[in-house]
């Protein structure tokens, strides 16, 4: 073992140091949980909001196309032929 402690200290000083600390070892604990958590939150949120969003986008492509729809079927339509008695002319 103290070889192996030997050759970690060559390489990296402090690493050797840290080996044989005997404090425990202290985690994230509760505030690093709660900022998890409230990335979660935010990042579902921002979801919700652009389903939300895009959906918007979709309806108004689909209106956008069925009122082009009605533009092409009216210019397609064959005009009324001209007579010229309606209009007087003789």
């Amino acid at each position: 073992m103290s070889t192996v402690l030997a050759a970690v200290g060559a390489v990296h000083p402090l690493a050797a140091a840290t080996v044989n600390d005997n404090t425990p070892w202290v985690g994230p604990g509760m505030m690093g949980f709660l900022i998890v958590v409230v990335i979660g939150l935010v990042t579902w949120f921002l979801g919700k909001s652009m389903t939300k969003q895009l959906r918007k986008l979709d309806a108004g492509r689909a209106e956008q196309q069925e009122a082009e729809g009605e533009e092409e079927a009216e210019a397609a339509a064959p005009a009324p032929a001209h007579d010229p008695k309606l209009n007087g002319a003789h």
